[in-house]
C-alpha cells in the first residue's frame, strides 16, 4: 500500500482495505482516509462517528505508520483552532489547541486508565500549571506532592476525555 499524500486512482481489494493521506510522520492534522470498494478509493466520513462510538466527541485524523492505519480521537468541541495556549478549566479539565483542533482531556482519567506517552498508569491526576503551562499532572499515592495522600481527596470522575487511538489493518 502506498503511503501518504493523495490516494491513487486505483485499488485492489483483495489486498488492500484503507489509505491514509498522512504518514507517521506527520500526525493526523489534514488526513483523510479512504476504504477501497469496487477497485477505487472512495473517502471515509465515518470517523468521527467510529471515535464516537469509543465515547470521544471527534476524530482528529488518521496516521499510517506503514503497518497499520490508526484514527486518534479526542474529547471537546473539536473546533478548529491554531495554537493557543493550553489551560486548565478547572482542577481536573486540561483545555487547548491539539492537531488543529479544540481539545479537553480528563486529567484523572488520563493519568488512571489511559496512561502516559509510555502507557504508564497512576493513582491520581490532576490539570496543573507547570513551569507556566497547563498540564495533567500525573501521581501516585505516596509521592510527595501529589494531592491523593490529602484526606478527603475526591477521586471519582464522571466525566471522559483524553485521546484515544484505534487501528485499521491497512
Amino acid at each position: 500500500m502506498p503511503r501518504g499524500g493523495r490516494a491513487p486512482a486505483s485499488c485492489n481489494p483483495d489486498t488492500e482495505s484503507f489509505f491514509c493521506t498522512n504518514p507517521d510522520t506527520c500526525g493526523p492534522y489534514g488526513s483523510k482516509q479512504y476504504y477501497c470498494e469496487g477497485g477505487v478509493w472512495v473517502e471515509d466520513t465515518t470517523l468521527d462517528d467510529t471515535c464516537k462510538l469509543d465515547g470521544y466527541d471527534f476524530s482528529y485524523g488518521c496516521v499510517d505508520d506503514g503497518t497499520n492505519i490508526y484514527t486518534e480521537c479526542g474529547s471537546g468541541s473539536g473546533a478548529a483552532c491554531s495554537g493557543s495556549a493550553p489551560s486548565c478549566l478547572d482542577a481536573n479539565t486540561w483545555a487547548g489547541c491539539k492537531w488543529g483542533k479544540t481539545t479537553e482531556a480528563d486529567c484523572f482519567t488520563l493519568c488512571t486508565e489511559i496512561g502516559d506517552e509510555m502507557g504508564a498508569t497512576y493513582d491520581f491526576g490532576s490539570c496543573e500549571e507547570q513551569d507556566g503551562v497547563a498540564v495533567c499532572a500525573c501521581c501516585d499515592e505516596g509521592d510527595e506532592g501529589c494531592p491523593i495522600n490529602e484526606t478527603g481527596t475526591d477521586t471519582d470522575t464522571s466525566s471522559t476525555g483524553g485521546d484515544s487511538t484505534s487501528s485499521s489493518t491497512g
